[in-house]
């Protein structure tokens, strides 16, 4: 999709407002759009392809949030054509930037080797322990992805 594309008006007032404020460039919402468009909120129709564009814009601009939410929509071909490694590096990228989801998302993928990742125990604990130890400080894990988290590193040292 081309930034020059027409603009259809769509969604309630908060949704217009957000609207404006990503296309002048302000990723917050940028990712909040494409949350939107993937949860149908704000009376914003479900579509992936918009969703993923307003994540890879964000991502473009450096983006933690968005580089963790098209980097998932790229390993799972989520509204864009599947593309495995660039959704692998995008979302190391947000990790390394303090993402806990994008550390979490890590931590799983090493600890199953999906996503055309070895599987290494190793790397599973690496990105599991940033996920969890407080020291991310963008899109931290909620309570129950959390306990999941830790669930998981304790499973990972009983495997070992």
């Amino acid at each position: 999709m081309s930034d020059k594309r027409k603009r259809e008006v769509v969604g309630d007032d908060e949704a217009q407002k957000t609207m404006d404020k990503a296309e002048k460039g302000d990723t917050k919402a940028m990712c909040q759009l494409g949350d939107w468009y993937c949860s149908e909120e704000h009376d914003l129709p479900q579509d992936d392809e918009e969703s993923y564009y307003w994540f890879k814009r964000a991502a473009d601009a450096d983006d933690a949030c968005g580089m963790t939410e098209a980097g998932y929509c790229l390993t799972e071909g989520c509204g864009v054509e599947k593309n495995v490694e660039n959704g692998v590096k995008l979302t190391t990228s947000a990790a390394e930037l303090g993402s806990g989801e994008a550390c979490m998302r890590l931590g799983y993928w090493y600890r199953r080797g999906l996503h055309e990742l070895p599987k290494d125990i190793t790397l599973a604990k690496k990105w599991l322990e940033k996920a969890t130890d407080g020291s991310c400080t963008i899109m931290i894990l909620d309570d129950n992805s959390l306990d999941h988290a830790k669930e998981a590193l304790t499973e990972l040292g009983e495997e070992e």
